[in-house]
């Protein structure tokens, strides 16, 4: 059983069983928590972690709408830098598990992806763009960076020195 304890009287706390067993993988759960997605939307928009985190394990395995690696990515960085509240160890921990999986599995494409997603969930009225040019999967064409042209360009400003190394 989990040491989760949700605070506030919200669906999170309504749901707190169910939660726990989600949390700990229990398939049927989740998949019972997919009924309570709109709720979840709006309660991990309001502070709860554990509401974002489940949002991503409903993307995760596509409960309750379609499975999507970039909602899903999009709601573990909501999870990480947005609640303000239902942060059990429990919960940090297994949102610690999958963002760790999932920030080294996921393509530079789908974390780009969810990192704009994450935009439009904090904002949804910015405009986020992105020309960055690409390769043929969809991946940020990172060029190499020559360091000694790139001091020398810094040391040019004045009053600019180049940090030592």
């Amino acid at each position: 059983m989990s040491a989760y304890e949700p605070q506030g009287s919200n669906v999170v706390q309504k749901q707190g069983a169910l939660i726990a067993a989600a949390l700990a993988g229990d398939a049927a759960a989740v998949m019972q928590l997919a009924q309570h997605r709109a709720e979840f939307d709006a309660e991990a928009r309001q502070g709860s972690m554990v509401a974002a985190l489940l949002l991503a394990k409903l993307h995760e395995a596509g409960f309750g709408g379609e499975k999507s690696e970039t909602a899903m990515y999009a709601w573990l960085m909501w999870a990480g830098f947005k609640p303000t509240r239902d942060d059990g160890p429990d919960v940090r921990q297994e949102l610690v598990r999958m963002r760790s999986h999932y920030s080294t599995t996921l393509p530079e494409s789908v974390q780009d992806d969810a990192f704009k997603l994450f935009g439009k969930i904090w904002s949804p009225t910015a405009i986020y763009m992105d020309n960055r040019p690409r390769d043929g999967d969809g991946n940020v064409i990172r060029e190499p960076v020559d360091l000694e042209s790139l001091k020398a360009e810094i040391e040019k400003i004045p009053g600019v020195k180049w940090l030592p190394e």
